[in-house]
């Protein structure tokens, strides 16, 4: 009892409450009226546990009720993305954005084709956001759609990242993660880890235009990047995956542990100060998740005749990984997905004694998707 409650204290300590802070306008046309009660890392988490709606309590969740009930939270938060501030690039603050784009479509179209119009939002949320790494998953690679954002963002082709993921056309584009680095830096290492029921740990030289990815069973793809930041001499890791979106918690297990696998393989890993690992990683943790949340989801995994892991993710923080939000010892987002569970994440591993401090953790809440952004502002001392 007394280990617990030093604990506690110790918690307490670390995560202490501020005053309001004022918002910063993103969206000229939306009313200046949002302030957001605090800790120490500001963020605009106002649904830390959004609940389920009627019809969840007896049986699954039907999926028309859960969208219904995510647009209707992602149409009152839209005001909430003014809290997110103006990213200064001083060079000593780096923003990363994790955001699954579901192909250019919005929540609920369940007709697989790209939307010009859904893109282009999309393009302009990401010229809102002015990060400097965007990791996305789910990009329908369609050049034009690619070549507007490239262009919006100010970007050159050489400093985007894409692999497909083994057997997943939409319309017959490619579909796989996409990363952008604007930030100028230093490239050292690229490699891309893909993994399929039957072929795994494939390995690439670095980036030269779209990926071929020659498995023909689906499968899901890792783009891990080391480069050296301008205004720092130290080495940083950025990694975006997607695991699979199935219950077969072996799969997930295994593309985990063979990124990781990857991660360690890099020639400039002994040198790298920070490690990021973002993405979708379609699991939600369960210490973050309300008992009501963990029963629905066992209960209706019981009801495909299926399992789900909730504690996958235990296994980045055995290797020594934290998840952003635990990191800065604030309550994270109760939902990033049309499901309404968080399975959107930035985990961080600090070595060779750097530390990597958040100034700012955001959801970036969207119509234009069936996940939210998150939005991370990141300052990295020796």
């Amino acid at each position: 009892m007394n280990n617990i409650t030093t604990a506690g204290l110790i918690l307490f300590s670390l995560c202490w409450f501020s005053l309001p802070l004022s918002a910063n306008n993103i969206y000229p046309w939306l009313a200046k009226t949002v302030t957001l009660h605090n800790d120490k890392t500001r963020n605009n988490n106002y649904e830390l546990n959004p609940r389920l709606p009627e019809g969840c309590s007896s049986g699954p969740c039907p999926k028309r009720s859960l969208m219904r009930a995510y647009q209707e939270l992602q149409f009152k938060g839209l005001k909430r993305n003014q809290a997110i501030p103006t990213h200064d690039k001083d060079g000593k603050t780096l923003r990363v954005v994790t955001y699954n784009v579901h192909f250019w479509q919005q929540a609920g179209n369940e007709h697989f084709s790209t939307s010009e119009n859904v893109a282009n939002e999309l393009i302009k949320e990401m010229v809102a956001m002015n990060a400097d790494v965007y990791l996305l998953q789910e990009v329908a690679f369609e050049q034009n759609i690619i070549h507007r954002l490239l262009k919006a963002l100010n970007m050159s082709d050489n400093q985007y990242y894409f692999c497909p993921e083994s057997g997943n056309f939409k319309n017959a584009l490619p579909v796989g993660n996409l990363t952008l680095i604007r930030k100028k830096a230093k490239y050292l290492y690229t490699s891309y880890y893909f993994y399929n029921p039957t072929v795994t740990g494939t390995d690439f030289l670095p980036h030269d235009g779209i990926l071929t990815d020659t498995p023909s069973l689906q499968g899901r793809c890792a783009i891990i990047n080391t480069i050296i930041p301008d205004g720092t001499d130290q080495a940083l890791q950025i990694v975006n995956i997607h695991l699979d979106h199935t219950d077969d918690s072996q799969h997930k297990t295994l593309q985990l542990e063979g990124t990781l696998k990857k991660i360690a393989a890099d020639p400039y890993y002994p040198q790298i100060g920070t490690l990021l690992i973002g993405g979708d990683l379609n699991t939600p943790m369960a210490r973050q998740l309300p008992e009501r949340k963990r029963l629905a989801i066992t209960r209706d995994a019981r009801s495909r005749n299926t399992t789900v892991d909730l504690h996958l993710l235990e296994l980045l923080e055995q290797h020594g990984y934290t998840d952003s939000f635990d990191h800065a010892c604030i309550a994270p987002p109760g939902a990033t997905v049309w499901s309404l569970i968080r399975i959107d994440y930035l985990f961080l591993k600090p070595q060779n004694h750097n530390n990597a401090c958040f100034t700012g953790q955001y959801l970036f809440h969207t119509l234009n998707s069936d996940h939210s952004a998150l939005v991370f502002d990141i300052k990295f001392t020796p």
